[in-house]
């Protein structure tokens, strides 16, 4: 993983740069589900760094700098805000 982060409900976000996609698991290490809202392909930024902010949101961090913001995929379906 290139960054990690656990959110309010203690659930672990594993970012993998590679596939750009976020792997959630839960506090026992059972497999949630991969968030995975970035289309690879050239010219796609890569994923640097992942936080949970304020319980409901994701701050995704990208190398040019630009911070993506999501609803918490861990606590219901994804929504980009």
């Amino acid at each position: 993983p290139t960054s990690v982060c656990v959110d309010c409900d203690n659930n672990i976000l594993s970012l993998d740069s590679n596939s750009r996609s976020i792997h959630i698991i839960n506090q026992n290490g059972n497999f949630l589900k991969i968030f995975s809202p970035f289309i690879g392909g050239p010219g796609t930024p890569k994923l640097k760094a992942i936080c949970v902010y304020k319980e409901d949101k994701l701050l995704v961090g990208q190398d040019t700098g630009k911070i993506r913001v999501f609803k918490n995929p861990s606590l219901s379906d994804v929504t980009k805000l």
